[in-house]
């Protein structure tokens, strides 16, 4: 588990007999993985945290058994078919008291569309599975897991890129108090101007700070409790992009260096250690295999 997603204690709670499963399927940039123990107890801990700063957004659907998730200082008791949200930069503690069985779909941070402030909101809250539209939501992620190693890279890219905002849809966020404050304005509108601007090779914190008229002192701030600091959401959002086009049949027949220069890398050696090191793969192979 610590191999396939960040540094976690794992502890049996039956000490006299132990078994586990794990297979994980990767849909572009989400991992799907299929899970299921005896009864244990799952924590990330400050100290596990500091051992590695990948920064993941999960969804566990549960399948089997019962089980508690507590983080930012809520707890969610789920059954077969609840849904939880969760994520690594903060601890969390999973008790599974029986075998059990959950799927759970794990994301880059950078590509959940929220601020640090509005996903502390939906963490470690029940979304029950059993009817309405988180139940649809439920149903929706269990296929997904089970037929999309089948779909067509193209196809499956579009569902990722929409899986985020979708569970937020309907997980019922409303953004909080400080959805419509001025620094989350600020903070959309920098977003959006690095989204329009991210294939000029010039894009950097100065120049986002000029466009905006704000100090880049400001600009440092105004990041200062997001997931990534400014000059990594740039490269992280330059890397997205590039595996999207690289699966997209419209750029089919562009080089991998214009698939690179088109999301504003200037050196392809860079872009292609940087595509390695966030993927796993080449980016040749990753066009290949999706």
């Amino acid at each position: 588990m610590s191999e396939a997603f960040v540094p976690l204690e794992v502890g049996a709670l039956d000490r006299e007999r132990f078994t586990g499963r794990l297979r994980t399927d990767q849909l572009g940039e989400l991992m799907v993985a299929e899970l299921s123990s005896s009864a244990q107890r799952v924590s990330r801990t400050p100290r596990l945290i500091t051992e590695s700063d990948r920064q993941l957004w999960q969804i566990a659907v549960s399948r089997r058994g019962t089980a508690r998730v507590e983080q930012d200082s809520r707890q969610a008791e789920l059954g077969p078919g609840d849904l939880v949200i969760y994520e690594t930069a903060r601890p969390f503690h999973w008790t599974f008291p029986e075998p059990w069985a959950a799927t759970v779909f794990t994301l880059p941070r950078e590509a959940v569309p929220l601020t640090a402030a509005q996903s502390r909101h939906v963490t470690a809250r029940r979304l029950a599975g059993g009817s309405g539209t988180t139940g649809v939501l439920s149903r929706f992620l269990l296929d997904l897991a089970e037929h999309g190693a089948s779909m067509p890279p193209s196809r499956s890219r579009r569902l990722v890129a929409d899986l985020a905002g979708l569970v937020v849809s309907l997980a019922g966020f409303d953004g909080g108090p400080e959805r419509a404050g001025p620094k989350q304005t600020l903070l959309a509108e920098v977003k959006d101007h690095i989204a329009a601007n991210l294939g000029d090779p010039m894009l950097c914190p100065g120049s986002i700070a000029a466009a905006r008229h704000i100090s880049l002192r400001s600009l440092h701030v105004l990041f200062a409790d997001e997931p990534l600091s400014v000059s990594r959401y740039i490269r992280a959002q330059r890397l997205r992009r590039s595996a999207a086009d690289l699966l997209d049949p419209r750029f089919a027949d562009l080089s991998i260096a214009s698939i690179a220069a088109r999301a504003g890398f200037g050196d392809l050696s860079g872009f292609s250690r940087a595509f390695r090191a966030t993927y796993g793969r080449t980016p040749s192979s990753y066009r290949r295999t999706g």
